[in-house]
């Protein structure tokens, strides 16, 4: 066959789009993770939280969500909180490192520690203005 008709083969082959098989609009990063908590495998290769961290470092990167989303509470917010809930001198050192070294290094121990952990500061921090977007206190300051 020749090559010219190679990319005709491959359009006459290819199904047609799905609407229903392509993924959800999420309209919050804490949507957009409960998605990927039910089958990490599949969404971002494994079930390491450093697979997540990376997913959510390419997706801030990348552009997020739109600058009119306000999610509550703020995500930027979590390592804040994280630091108190766990007793941890304030860092530098991103959530992912500070759960990966509470799980004593399990990737794995680490992600479900995440998920858990996660869902706690959504329950406690919802409604708390030290937790959201704009807020120039950190949390803890008096």
């Amino acid at each position: 066959m020749p090559a010219a008709d190679l990319g005709a083969l491959g359009a006459a082959t290819r199904p047609p789009v799905n609407d229903a098989a392509r993924p959800p609009q999420f309209r919050t990063v804490y949507e957009l993770l409960d998605f990927i908590r039910r089958s990490p495998g599949l969404y971002i290769g494994g079930t390491e939280l450093c697979r997540i961290a990376s997913f959510l470092d390419g997706f801030s990167f990348a552009g997020g969500f739109a600058a009119d989303v306000r999610e509550s509470p703020s995500f930027y917010r979590f390592r804040w909180w994280l630091e108190q809930r766990l007793q941890l001198q304030p860092s530098t050192a991103g959530w992912h490192f500070m759960l990966t070294r509470e799980a004593d290094g399990d990737e794995r121990r680490a992600t479900l520690l995440f998920f858990e952990l996660l869902d706690e500061y959504r329950r406690v921090a919802v409604g708390n203005p030290l937790y959201e977007h704009d807020s120039s206190q950190r949390p803890g300051d008096a």
